[in-house]
């Protein structure tokens, strides 16, 4: 049986990671809809649309493009992301 404290703390982590996970999948929304849109889409634009840090955002689009979601277009800061569909 847990302690209410150590109770307390699990249920805040718990809490935390299912937020952090849903922002993860909202985020992915949000560039997927604004992709529907415009042809592509920089690692500054899903920051503001997303309200994530620059590191934040780079794996998102690194994930899409990993599960072959997105297909990155250049390199460095010029990188521009688009839909593969």
């Amino acid at each position: 049986m847990l302690s209410l404290k150590v109770y307390e703390t699990v249920k805040t982590d718990v809490a935390y990671v299912q937020d952090k996970t849903v922002s993860q999948i909202q985020a992915k929304d949000r560039i997927l809809e604004y992709l529907k849109h415009k042809p592509s889409i920089t690692n500054q634009k899903a920051q503001e649309l997303c309200g994530f840090n620059k590191n934040q955002t780079y794996y998102i689009l690194h994930q899409m493009c990993k599960d072959g979601i997105l297909q990155p277009d250049g390199v460095g800061r010029g990188t521009k992301y688009k839909s593969v569909k």
